[in-house]
């Protein structure tokens, strides 16, 4: 089936939003049933439309925008320190962290968190929190963007921990 047909079947232009496609899959289906004057072949020609058109759906959904996609083989790990903590409060302590030096972009509580650090120049970091016997270890992985006019990394792993253990321990010094 083309896309053009399955949005013919279902009366959907060629751009609609997911609100448009549920209520033109509700009245077609509605439609097409043979309890409303429709026949069974008209039902399963809707019902793979709107099977064609979901699975379109999803498949453009599933596709990072070019924005949000990363550059995997540029990211560095570095196992970098440990808190006196179990992950889940490790973590709490990490978000409050990120607040200081950068906007969140992804967290997987209480083990992942990704941070876009503040200008100029800040890394993609990503942080993983590992359960250590009564502690936490946080293993740093980050973008290792350069310097354009140098050619060298913005940020070494060395100062992006540094900058991770100042923010918490003047955190724990408020407490």
């Amino acid at each position: 089936m083309q896309a053009e047909t399955a949005r013919g079947l279902l009366g959907l232009a060629a751009t609609y939003t997911e609100e448009d496609f549920r209520r033109a899959r509700r009245r077609a289906l509605l439609r097409a049933h043979p309890d409303h004057g429709g026949s069974r072949e008209e039902l399963v020609l809707v019902e793979a439309a709107v099977s064609f058109l979901s699975t379109e759906r999803t498949r453009q959904h599933d596709q990072p925008r070019e924005s949000e996609r990363r550059d995997y083989a540029n990211i560095r790990d570095c196992p970098s320190f440990t808190i006196d903590a179990l992950p889940v409060e490790a973590f709490e302590w990490l978000l409050l962290a990120a607040v200081e030096l950068g906007d969140v972009v992804d967290d997987e509580p209480p083990y992942r968190l990704e941070v876009a650090m503040n200008p100029p120049a800040g890394p993609w970091v990503v942080l993983e929190v590992v359960p250590d016997a009564g502690s936490s270890t946080v293993s740093i992985m980050m973008d290792r963007r350069t310097d354009d006019a140098s050619h060298e990394p913005a940020w070494t792993v060395t100062e992006v921990r540094d900058e991770w253990v100042s923010a918490l321990n003047g955190l724990q010094t408020l407490s």
